[in-house]
């Protein structure tokens, strides 16, 4: 895995990670994405779709896409109110 750093007035950082650090990493992402909820945001996706009509590759790739951002913003407000209380044991 290959993190991107940005900091204020430097060029850009790039840092190699071994996989297994990867792994610990993404512990949390993965798991919220194995248990998935209610799936609105697929149903509204398809809503919008009968409208739009995107061709059905695309519309997968959106799908992913909108589920990663959405974990994502679960794990931040997680770590925004609770810190990393809990994270470290996932399951």
């Amino acid at each position: 895995m290959v993190l991107i750093l940005r900091t204020s007035g430097l060029p850009l950082t790039l840092r190699a990670y071994p996989a297994d650090t990867s792994q610990i990493l993404l512990e949390p992402f993965t798991y919220l994405s194995a248990n998935p909820g209610k799936e609105i945001r697929t149903k509204l996706i398809d809503a919008f779709n009968l409208w739009l009509r995107v061709p059905e590759d695309d519309l997968e790739v959106i799908r992913r896409v909108v589920r990663m951002l959405h974990n994502g913003s679960l794990l931040s407000v997680h770590l925004l109110s609770k810190g990393f209380e809990g994270i470290d044991r996932v399951g």
